[in-house]
């Protein structure tokens, strides 16, 4: 259940003891795993499209982080059990299409799941969405990381632009 803090509280909770001249994780760290706060610094530090919106718990454990970017929502979906005690080394991160696109073919979803690497698209409670699995080992750089979720971003934002037709304001 959400415990109804507000979003600044949390986000605050999270960076508190980051100081706003350094980056505990910058993008030449190696990095194994992530705490929570890490990845909030990551996504307000390196991303300038992508905003928190929320951070939903459940009796403290992180069940997913909201975002926005000025087209579509991005969520960050841990796999494991996560928290400030608790890092996490897989996580999910799901870009969710506008309701525009929840009529589009299974034939073209299938077609651009062949052919584009590293991302699936997948329909869940009637929308699209693109995916990517971020699996973070012993030696993986923060770089790594920031550069498929930048993927996962410029990716999902052409195929929004490729799959729309202005002339009919519809999805191809």
């Amino acid at each position: 259940m959400f415990e109804g803090k507000a979003l600044k509280d949390i986000i605050g909770n999270l960076s508190a003891d980051i100081p706003d001249t350094h980056f505990s994780v910058e993008a030449h760290h190696q990095i194994t795993d992530l705490l929570p706060s890490e990845m909030v610094e990551i996504i307000k530090n390196y991303f300038e499209d992508l905003t928190i919106q929320n951070i939903l718990t459940v009796d403290g454990i992180i069940q997913r982080i909201e975002c926005a970017t000025s087209t579509f929502t991005v969520d960050v979906i841990p796999l494991t059990e996560w928290n400030e005690e608790t890092p996490c080394g897989e996580l999910n991160i799901v870009a969710n299409f506008s309701e525009k696109y929840r009529f589009i073919n299974l034939i073209t979803v299938n077609e651009i799941n062949e052919s584009v690497p590293g991302l699936k698209l997948f329909r869940k409670n009637e929308n699209l969405h693109s995916s990517t699995l971020l699996t973070i080992s012993f030696g993986v750089t923060a770089q790594t990381l920031i550069n498929q979720i930048n993927y996962l971003l410029e990716t999902t934002q052409r195929l929004q632009l490729s799959l729309f037709d202005e002339k009919s304001n519809s999805v191809n």
